[in-house]
């Protein structure tokens, strides 16, 4: 399944938009967010759904901090997949990170995965795949080096996180 045979909207922006509430709104989009469901555990009490449609320009970042980050809380088990179409897709570490001794505060660590990743291996994710990862895997969104719409989903399933049901169009 892809994006390609589904009337989407430009430039759309949801946030951890609960899984069942995701599939009765956005349903042009519910045979590939259960299809995500598939890679993932069963048994977190939230499955949420995120959805980023944006016509990027050179120069305009996919994410708001492009630092190597962490989603969620490391200690935690959330897990995660991801599909995105387009150019100016999400890059991830290559490297296995020690959390000994990893700081509390989220700015202090993305200074250090930076620090850490800086001239290491990464690859960017390939277009029209499913990536599977938890909250242990160091990734970065981009600053666009072409422009073009970027179609990117994430669902996530975790025990901590509550809905929020954001949506800007």
């Amino acid at each position: 399944m892809n994006f390609t045979k589904v009337k989407i909207l430009n430039n759309i922006f949801v946030k951890d938009f609960e899984f069942n509430k995701f599939l009765n709104k956005f349903v042009e989009f519910k045979d590939i967010v259960l299809e995500m469901k598939q890679y993932l555990k069963n048994d977190f009490k939230y499955y949420l759904v995120d959805l980023i449609i944006k016509d990027y320009k050179i120069g305009e970042s996919t994410c708001s901090d492009t630092r190597y980050h962490l989603d969620g809380d490391y200690k935690k088990d959330n897990q995660y997949c991801i599909y995105c179409e387009g150019p100016n897709r999400t890059l991830f570490s290559s490297e296995k990170i020690d959390f000994s001794n990893f700081p509390e505060s989220r700015d202090d660590q993305n200074n250090v995965l930076e620090s850490m990743l800086r001239g290491k291996p990464f690859y960017e994710i390939e277009d029209k795949k499913f990536i599977i990862y938890d909250s242990k895997t160091p990734h970065k969104g981009v600053v666009c080096k072409q422009n073009g719409l970027r179609k990117f989903i994430r669902l996530m399933g975790t025990n901590y996180i509550k809905p929020k049901n954001y949506i800007k169009l």
